[in-house]
């Protein structure tokens, strides 16, 4: 179980270790693995999308402070433009 944790950890915050991977726990007999594959699968599914989400709007932010900023310094004379 506390594989699971750090392996769902380790993929939302960085690139991935690669020292687990969710497919060893499938080659058992019963269906359970593949549940928690299922799962886990759809978690990640979630959590890349949330970090993707967080990334754009951090774009966006930066894009309308710096058109704001070239406003005010007059580089940008129509900021309908942009």
């Amino acid at each position: 179980m506390n594989k699971g944790f750090y392996f769902g950890f380790i993929t939302l915050t960085t690139i991935g270790l690669g020292d687990f991977v969710p497919g060893n726990s499938i080659k058992g007999s019963d269906n359970e693995g593949q549940y928690v594959l299922v799962l886990l699968s759809l978690w990640l599914l979630f959590g890349l999308s949330l970090v993707v989400m967080s990334i754009n709007l951090m774009q966006e932010e930066i894009f309308a402070k710096t058109k704001k900023l070239g406003v005010k310094l007059g580089l940008i004379d129509d900021p309908n433009l942009w």
